[in-house]
């Protein structure tokens, strides 16, 4: 049998056994056969069988040579191939542990795979993997079976090469040996340290199998293993090193970005805040700048109210602008912005709806999860807060809140900026108003005219004030009424009589007070103005008219945002309407001194001159619309008997009274006149002829039907009347007054007490009589005036 064939077949001491014995048995034959021959041919039996003996103890002997060689060759082999296949082990596990250990760049999974393989793949039982950490302070221990254990200092911190441990390696690589004076361990300790050029990186722990020696190949082996963890380790290591440095690389790339938008924004500010024209607009901007800054969900200012303790929204970003018109804040709902304006220091609320700065009610309204506050203060002066809000939690780093602080600074100087050319402005406007208001109690004294010009110059001068409404009050009835407005285009508003604005107008009338309205829309009672324009105030500044005891009206400003005026406005405003007040008293002094000039003192109705100035107007308004006018030229019937039978005084009151029946009896569009004497003239306007006949003949009739009693003796009283309409015959008052004469001398040729029309046929007898109202679409009927007399 061949080495080759005992190496891979069946075991070699049994092969060789068997042909040990075949040898024997082949030795033998072929000496007892040459023996026996030699016998054959003669010699001594004795002789030939004491050489058959030699010869058989020298095969034995040469057989027991050969097996002993034999058997060194098969140790030699056996140990050959346990060394083949312990070096072809060693380098599967190396690979295997090679290739796991290239696939990761994790230490502790590092070390983990290391002592996994060492008790899983080479055999080492209790395998420990001690790794120092980068700051020296501590340690990471890593086993099979407890996994990763962190370590303070502690002994394990010590240097590889201590002698703490019942066996040492040799630095030749030879096998451990006890510590002398120490009885022989049973079982074999050893550490190995992790080192990487001449930096420790830590060391491997093992304890071998009970009564086990550690050879050369298991040194090798776990030298190998404990040069390929420290360079893993330290690629590991190094990995970490410059992920930690493209990171930090990468987040002082943002950081710049991110102070290079702040100063851009700061920048982007202070131009916004050089060129504002107009406060809200400006702080509009900023917000929508702000919240694209910090890429918000949404944002707002809301300005703190230092007299009133009370934030309100100024300006909103993103979908809060469409949410907050509809959001009216209560004094408990936004505590933050006092919050924020007390520290002086950004505040960071994570999640709103658990905050006491801000009531869950607005942050659901609001959709807010999480919010940063920036205080909004410039020279020691709180003006409000900025916020920025997130739908979702939101994390906010030190960083971003340190570049919003600054962007917060810079808006609060840009806002105290804006307040203080405002302030500048508004003193500007203040003297230019009251130059305005002498101005115009110079320059005019008709009351129409003079309320247009006060309201302007109050809007002017107060630059929050985008709409205003001068009242006054009304002296026959007492009411208010609009008599000038500016910035309306609803013509119902000139005709109101109740609203919610009117309600504020009249409680500033009655208690004689100032009355400011930061939030008209709160304040607003459930049933709301049926007019947009009057819905649409958000704030409003009333000041009454007082002259004295007495209240003439008052002026009120609006403004479409809320807390728009200060109570500096409010003072403004009261100053300004006190002068106001002395151009008005001036204007209806003027404006009744003109009515006297133009009143007939005894009757109250107007006088020749009044009656001719005032219808040549209408006569010119009619041909220029090509109206129709009418005219009635009124007289008592035989009123000298009256005179020379009750006396004058008599007389004059008969005047009074039948004045003011026919007063009665007329529109507010109609013009009645003390023509002369006992005769009256009535000026009739958008009225035919047949119509002013009509009235003629009701007034005829009720003035013979009134009885006028002065003591005790009744007076009886008719009258004749003569109509005419303008036409190109009466194409002026005069002459269409004269028609009338005409007409009026017919009636009283006919026998007085009737009425006669220009045209009609002068001859017809007896009076004209109708029963009841005439059909006019009249515009309206004015009352009796006061002081008439009544008749019975």
């Amino acid at each position: 049998m061949s080495v080759k064939s005992l190496l891979a077949g069946k075991p070699l001491a049994q092969s060789f056994r068997g042909v040990k014995w075949v040898i024997a048995g082949v030795g033998v034959i072929a000496i007892t056969v040459v023996e026996a021959f030699h016998i054959r041919q003669g010699g001594s039996f004795v002789q030939h069988l004491g050489d058959w003996l030699v010869e058989i103890a020298a095969v034995a002997v040469l057989i027991m040579v050969a097996s002993m060689e034999v058997e060194k060759l098969r140790s030699q082999l056996n140990e050959k191939r346990a060394e083949t296949h312990s070096q072809s082990t060693r380098q599967a596990a190396l690979i295997q542990l090679s290739m796991k250990l290239a696939a990761t760049l994790d230490e502790d999974r590092i070390c983990q795979i290391v002592v996994d393989e060492l008790r899983n793949t080479m055999g080492y039982q209790n395998p420990e993997l001690f790794v120092i950490g980068k700051n020296q302070a501590h340690g990471m221990l890593y086993s099979p079976t407890s996994g990763k254990i962190i370590i303070e200092n502690g002994p394990l911190l010590t240097t590889p090469n201590d002698h703490s441990l019942s066996g040492r390696l040799q630095p030749d690589g030879a096998q451990p040996e006890p510590l002398s004076g120490s009885p022989k361990p049973e079982t074999t300790r050893i550490r190995i340290p992790l080192r990487l050029g001449s930096e420790t990186l830590g060391g491997l722990l093992l304890k071998s199998l009970p009564a086990r020696m550690l050879t050369e190949e298991d040194y090798s082996l776990l030298s190998s293993t404990a040069n390929q963890a420290s360079l893993a380790i330290a690629n590991a290591r190094l990995f970490d090193e410059q992920r930690r440095h493209r990171l930090e690389a990468e987040d002082q790339a943002a950081r710049l970005r991110d102070r290079e938008r702040s100063l851009r924004m700061i920048g982007e500010i202070t131009q916004e805040a050089l060129e504002a024209h107009d406060f809200y607009s400006m702080l509009q901007d900023l917000t929508d700048k702000l919240g694209n800054l910090y890429e918000a969900d949404g944002a707002f200012m809301a300005l703190w109210d230092e007299s009133q303790q009370v934030s309100h929204l100024a300006a909103c970003f993103g979908s809060l602008r469409q949410v907050a018109q509809n959001v009216y804040l209560k004094r408990e709902d936004l505590s933050l912005t006092l919050s924020v304006l007390q520290s002086g220091k950004p505040e960071v609320v994570p999640d709103a709806s658990d905050s006491p700065h801000i009531s869950s009610r607005l942050a659901a309204q609001l959709q807010i999860r999480s919010l940063m506050a920036l205080p909004l203060i410039a020279d020691h002066q709180k003006l409000g807060a900025a916020v920025l809000t997130f739908h979702r939690f939101h994390s906010f780093k030190p960083q971003e809140v340190s570049l919003a602080e600054q962007t917060g600074k810079q808006i609060a100087l840009a806002i105290a900026k804006v307040r203080a050319l405002d302030s500048a402005n508004q003193r500007a406007q203040e003297l230019s108003a009251l130059q305005r208001a002498t101005a115009a109690l110079l320059s005019t004294l008709e009351l129409e005219a003079l309320l247009g010009q006060i309201l302007d110059a109050a809007i002017s001068a107060i630059s929050a004030a985008e709409r205003g409404s001068l009242h006054l009050v009304a002296r026959d009835t007492g009411q208010l009424m609009i008599r000038a407005t500016q910035g309306y285009t609803d013509p119902r508003i000139r005709k109101m009589r109740q609203s919610t604005q009117m309600d504020y107008i009249s409680r500033a009338v009655q208690e004689r007070q100032p009355l400011l309205v930061h939030d008209a829309q709160a304040d607003r009672q459930p049933k709301r103005d049926d007019i947009p324009e009057l819905r649409a105030a958000e704030s409003t500044i009333i000041a009454p008219l007082l002259l004295g005891d007495e209240v003439l009206g008052a002026i009120s400003l609006d403004s479409f945002h809320r807390y728009a005026f200060r109570p500096a406005d409010v003072d403004l405003l009261v100053s300004f309407a006190a002068t106001a007040t002395t151009a008005i008293q001036n204007a209806q002094l003027h404006a009744e001194v003109q009515k006297q000039a133009i009143t007939d003192t005894l009757t109250g109705v107007y006088n020749r001159r009044g009656l001719f100035e005032l219808g040549r107007r209408e006569v010119e308004r009619a041909h220029r619309f090509h109206r129709p006018l009418a005219a009635m030229l009124l007289d008592i019937d035989l009123f000298k008997n009256i005179n020379d039978e009750h006396g004058h005084l008599t007389g004059d009151r008969v005047l009074a009274n039948f004045s003011g029946r026919c007063f009665q009896e007329l529109r507010q569009i109609d013009l009645l006149g003390r023509y002369g004497g006992d005769e009256f003239v009535a000026l009739l306007p958008e009225t035919d002829l047949e119509s002013a006949r009509l009235v003629a003949e009701r007034i005829r009739s009720i003035v013979e039907k009134a009885f006028f009693a002065y003591g005790t003796s009744p007076v009886s009283v008719t009258t004749s009347v003569g109509v005419a309409e303008m036409d190109e015959k009466c194409a002026d008052l005069e002459s269409l007054i004269a028609c009338a004469d005409q007409a009026l001398y017919a009636a009283k040729q006919s026998g007085r007490n009737c009425v006669r029309v220009y045209k009609q046929p002068l001859n017809q007898e007896g009076p004209t009589q109708i029963e009841g109202e005439s059909p006019r679409d009249a515009i309206g009927y004015q009352a009796p005036r006061p002081g008439l007399e009544p008749g019975t």
